[in-house]
């Protein structure tokens, strides 16, 4: 994955980490319905004028069914399950939940898309899990007052993993300007529709309140869904939905520093193994794995026979190389010995060396040619006689 990628899922993260800590301030004061309405339509007029371009114009026409089906089921309807959740669960708590996106995201593009995932990352899912579950063990208290809650945060994952990948099948040939503004503008509808039946007591709402809106609405919702878009088209379903394993750290975070809210010593080795999970998943870290392509059976079967007589012939090859070595040696030695007691020139010396080349040569051509006939017909023989002149022109100076 490349830098820029990389950096912007971290913006990403930071961005929808402080969005549970605004959500858990303002969603008792308005209503999970209300607020998510009021970020909506504020995100919506953010991007609104993008569609009036012409290019985007006509793709906002020709997809405006899936960008409708888009925007429900990746902003309004899990946006008012966080909501939710945020009224009766710590933001940490949410933005744990909320991280299971990733395992739900591979689930639908396994089913669906028939989509793959390498070990490495099918390992990094498992770790990250290992990590959220240690983060979250002595956090979520499984009665009553927490189950519905609970529910509702694992079931806006779930609809952020089907948004993904069906993002991904049906709208890849779209911009992502397009893509941003289309589904939150039919997102924004869909939440005025059920706004009336969810009016909050304005009474109660401060300026505060009002801010912490309008930046879940600007900051949170319009510019981290471009960017979000930006990186499914770039990375992928999958690994873009890796970053909800990264939003508990910011949530943390911002909880200690806004919030005041401690931080333990476990909360930073739960953070530690998701991080390193999320290496495996991202790709940052890993391993040397040879890349396994189906073939039908006959076709492996072929290539497995193929595999085994290249490793007979290269061990021949070698041997054969190995005992040319030494009849070449042998011959190079008598030569020299020949030279020391006649005391002839160098001359006299060359034509043995010659001769060693030649000979080994020759040698390497034939046993060569005959190991490679038994084992691979012309191919063998073939190899066997370069290398036998390999040889030769190595010896002959």
């Amino acid at each position: 994955m490349k830098l820029s990628d990389t950096l912007l899922l971290i913006l990403l993260a930071s961005i929808w980490g402080s969005s549970f800590i605004f959500m858990r301030a303002t969603a008792e004061v308005f209503g999970p319905i209300a607020l998510i309405a009021v970020r909506i339509v504020i995100a919506g007029l953010c991007l609104i004028f993008f569609l009036l371009k012409k290019e985007r114009k006509q793709e906002f026409i020709e997809n405006w069914k899936t960008l409708a089906w888009i925007g429900i089921i990746s902003s309004s309807i899990p946006f008012c399950f966080l909501a939710y959740a945020s009224i009766s669960l710590t933001a940490g708590t949410v933005s744990i939940l909320n991280a299971m996106t990733p395992i739900f995201t591979a689930w639908v593009a396994h089913i669906w898309l028939k989509d793959t995932m390498t070990k490495m990352q099918f390992l990094g899912l498992a770790i990250s899990i290992l990590g959220l579950t240690v983060l979250v063990w002595d956090k979520v208290s499984w009665d009553n007052k927490t189950w519905w809650p609970t529910l509702a945060g694992i079931m806006a994952a779930l609809l952020y993993g089907v948004a993904s990948n069906s993002m991904k099948k049906d709208l890849s040939h779209v911009s992502t300007l397009t893509k941003t503004a289309g589904s939150l503008f039919f997102a924004a509808l869909f939440m005025l529709i059920l706004l009336p039946f969810f009016l909050p007591d304005f009474s109660r709402i401060t300026t505060t309140h009002w801010l912490y809106a309008v930046i879940l609405g600007v900051v949170c919702t319009a510019f981290a869904y471009f960017i979000f878009f930006r990186l499914i088209n770039n990375i992928g379903p999958a690994r873009s939905a890796s970053v909800t394993f990264i939003i508990p750290i910011f949530s943390f975070l911002f909880g200690y520093l806004l919030l005041g809210e401690i931080v333990t010593l476990r909360m930073w080795g739960a953070i530690t193994i998701i991080l390193f999970g999320m290496s495996l998943v991202l790709g940052i870290i890993h391993f040397n794995q040879q890349k396994k392509h189906s073939r039908s059976p006959q076709a492996h079967l072929t290539l497995v026979t193929l595999e085994l007589k290249q490793k007979l012939l290269r061990a021949k090859m070698t041997k054969l190389l190995i005992n040319t070595s030494l009849i070449a040696s042998l011959l190079l030695l008598q030569a020299c010995s020949t030279q020391q007691v006649i005391g002839g020139t160098v001359a006299v010396v060359k034509l043995p060396v010659r001769a060693a080349g030649a000979v080994a040569g020759t040698a390497g051509g034939f046993v060569g040619g005959t190991v490679g006939g038994l084992v691979a017909g012309n191919t063998g023989r073939k190899y066997g006689k370069m290398a036998g002149q390999r040889a030769a022109r190595r010896v002959i100076p």
